[in-house]
């Protein structure tokens, strides 16, 4: 997303390099390049101009800079792309491919204007750019236009405006975003990588979870960093714990579980207090955050009502209000859950699961979790034994933010701004 302010120059090299670097063959790749009208025909024209300088070619010869894709299955498919949009009307730029690329699975490196992000059936895996007009007032329209494909990957923002970075990065629904630089080339440990939706559902890459993800959460702990701000996700337990006080005589509270469930609530707490934004290492003229947010879509599944309970406050520590089956429930936890059937195909957007189920139940679970259409269910082992220290971060959204912050050149009075 480039809005007015942004430097013109930087954005078509950023873009040029997100873009046709390997062939636009990575997974992190620009694939829609969206350009605020002010600055989308001087942009589009600097952009194009800039990709007739490339050389595609034997990628053996330092002086090539687009090579073949992977196979002959890939160039058709592109190739078909690029034909379905020439034949309904979108305006279509490629770079014409020398003779010695006619032997290859050469695609030539192509520029296509489109109207809306809907017109991209899908997700293109090649040398080809997408170029969006968007106008004033629309940026919240586009972000979610940008949400409503499923994937969420990698996203970038160019602008000088703090509050239009801002306002992309708390609403984006992406793994990785990235302000005044390129899409392409996370550093293990500096730009934790993975997404959401259709683009993941776990910890990231060379992240601080993603060893614990491998080790049972053991590793989870063993991360230190800075925390920035030092505002800890979790709602106040206060009002939840007063209510599972009163659940007195409900059967299968007793006294030794209505105490372990306090303690579970002090200690969720305490954990949730430190899943919050922290400080990653990187180089000069450059942030990096991971910033971790609370799934939207949980839901408690148990077939215990005290195991149950204890998932309840796990989901409640980190502010997420979840799904449950309320005829498991006391009265009185009733307005802390939204109700459930327990069915997982009755949930049209659902994040994760916890679940402390039998060995079959969880086998069902999985299966009808992996039959539904569109993204992943992370699938999270609860029960009352579960240590919170291990297993909280997983009801977490991780969202690494890299900034270049050598990029605010110029008129700094721009920073300053609300508006466009």
């Amino acid at each position: 997303i480039v809005d007015s302010s942004a430097l013109t120059e930087q954005v078509v090299n950023d873009a040029l390099v997100s873009a046709f670097d390997s062939a636009g063959q990575r997974c992190s790749a620009l694939r829609i390049l969206c350009l605020q009208d002010a600055v989308y025909d001087a942009t589009l024209t600097m952009l194009e101009g800039g990709l007739a300088e490339f050389a595609v070619g034997d990628p053996m010869r330092l002086a090539t800079d687009v090579g073949p894709v992977i196979d002959t299955e890939a160039r058709e498919r592109l190739d078909a792309h690029v034909a379905l949009m020439r034949s309904r009307g979108h305006r279509v730029h490629a770079l014409p491919l020398p003779a010695g690329c006619a032997a290859g699975t050469f695609v030539a490196p192509t520029i296509i204007e489109i109207d809306r992000i809907a017109d991209i059936p899908g997700e293109i895996f090649g040398p080809v750019l997408h170029v969006l007009r968007w106008h004033f007032g629309q940026l919240d329209a586009l972000i979610e236009a940008i949400a409503a494909t499923g994937y969420g990957l990698t996203m970038g923002i160019h602008s000088r405006i703090t509050e239009h970075i801002d306002r992309v990065a708390g609403r984006a629904r992406v793994g990785n975003l990235y302000v005044n630089r390129t899409l392409i080339g996370a550093t293990v440990g500096v730009q934790p990588f993975g997404g959401e939706g259709l683009s993941g559902t776990g910890p990231k890459a060379g992240g601080p979870f993603y060893l614990a993800r491998i080790d049972g959460g053991h590793g989870a702990h063993r991360f230190r960093s800075s925390v920035i701000d030092g505002v800890p996700l979790a709602a106040s337990m206060a009002a939840l714990r007063a209510a599972i006080s009163g659940c007195r005589g409900f059967d299968g509270f007793d006294a030794a579980q209505h105490a372990a469930l306090d303690a579970h609530c002090v200690l969720c707490e305490a954990v949730a207090a430190g899943l919050t934004t922290m400080a990653l290492p990187g180089p000069t003229g450059e942030t990096n955050t991971l910033v971790l947010r609370a799934r939207d879509a949980v839901a408690c599944l148990a077939d215990d009502r005290v195991d149950l309970v204890h998932q309840l406050i796990a989901a409640h520590s980190v502010g997420i209000r979840p799904f449950a089956q309320t005829i498991l429930l006391p009265r009185s936890l009733h307005g802390y859950v939204r109700p459930w059937d327990g069915r997982v195909d009755a949930l049209a957007e659902l994040d994760a699961i916890l679940i402390a189920l039998s060995a079959e139940d969880r086998v069902r679970t999985r299966q009808a979790c992996a039959a539904r259409p569109g993204a992943l269910v992370a699938i999270i082992p609860w029960d009352r034994g579960t240590e919170p220290v291990l297993q909280s971060w997983r009801l977490m959204r991780e969202l690494a933010e890299s900034v270049n912050t050598a990029a605010a050149g110029g008129n700094a009075s721009l920073m300053t701004l609300n508006e466009l």
